[in-house]
């Protein structure tokens, strides 16, 4: 006897529907067998370091939370190309070199190659403006990618092949008012307090939210030896970074994310911030900067380029004294 219209219909509607969980128990397979396959691939990560875990988190919760800084701190300050920059010359501004490289095409973003015209600009706190607040259209007369850097910078850390994440403009002219930081080339010890500045919410702002407004922050930072979770190979690593506290992923928690990129770790020294390194990447709960001593081969580069560097940090105590 025929079926009817509807009776064809009852039939096949559950029919499809478990057709399409299947297709969908296929899909999740597939991607769980690839995923497998890609984790066969790279190399073995021992288990977490739990000690190691526990002291961290010690050292993150004896630090004070980060605060929105002052309308006078760290003036040298500036928003590049979506992350943050600090003025470390005449014409010259520090960033990381992600920031403005292209990570398909490994060349320097089309909208940030000289010559360029840029706003740049100090005034980052903008629910508290303060008479210092410098605003300028400059033209990007160089733009210098640190020549032994690896455009993606995430793979290239998965392989342990660390490079320095940096980056320097010059732009045509001095800007009056927006004051020069200057590097500390003496190299970073375990243990040592600093602060990371960047231009972020200092609190509550999920790393993938764009803020409608950008305002400056300071976050106490200690040096550590190693991440628990992550299988760095130690010399190879304490050549190029050093590792701050301070877990990207918990923006509740500690407010160093995205925005962040480019800005400086200050060591304060006598009554003078130094930038001693460069935020470049993100780890689960440390943070990656680039050195600038001499190990790392950055502070010669950057000397080269028109930056103010002083090697030793007991020139800075006397300068900053």
């Amino acid at each position: 006897m025929r079926s009817s219209a509807g009776e064809t219909e009852a039939i096949r509607r559950p029919v499809r529907h478990l057709s399409r969980r299947l297709e969908l128990a296929l899909a999740v397979a597939a991607a769980l067998v690839l995923g497998a396959l890609g984790v066969a691939s790279t190399r073995f990560r021992p288990p977490v370091d739990r000690a190691r875990a526990a002291e961290i988190e010690a050292i993150r919760s004896a630090l004070e939370a980060p605060r929105p800084a002052l309308p006078d701190e760290f003036r040298a300050t500036v928003a590049i190309a979506a992350c943050t920059g600090t003025r470390v010359g005449p014409r010259q501004y520090l960033t990381a070199a992600h920031c403005v490289v292209d990570p398909r095409s490994g060349q320097v973003k089309d909208w940030l190659a000289p010559p360029y015209p840029i706003d740049l600009t100090n005034a980052l706190d903008t629910e508290h403006p303060s008479p210092g607040d410098v605003r300028a259209q400059v033209v990007i007369v160089g733009m210098h990618v640190h020549p032994r850097y690896r455009g993606d910078v995430e793979r290239a850390f998965a392989e342990e092949d660390y490079r320095p994440d940096v980056a320097l403009l010059v732009v045509d002219r001095e800007i009056v008012g927006i004051p020069i930081a200057p590097i500390g080339a003496w190299r970073i010890d375990v243990s040592r307090p600093l602060l990371l500045v960047g231009t972020r919410p200092p609190v509550l702002e999920p790393a993938d939210a764009a803020p409608p407004e950008r305002r400056l922050k300071e976050v106490p930072a200690r040096t550590v030896a190693l991440d628990p979770l992550h299988a760095f190979d130690a010399g190879s690593l304490g050549d190029t970074f050093f590792l701050t506290v301070g877990p990207p992923a918990d923006h509740r928690a500690y407010a160093i994310s995205f925005g962040d990129s480019g800005g400086a770790a200050y060591e304060i020294v006598g009554e003078r911030a130094f930038v001693v390194g460069v935020h470049a990447v993100t780890f689960a709960v440390t943070t990656g900067h680039t050195r600038l001593d001499e190990a790392s081969g950055v502070a010669s580069w950057l000397e080269g380029l028109g930056a103010w560097v002083v090697r030793a940090r007991s020139a800075g105590e006397a300068s900053g004294g």
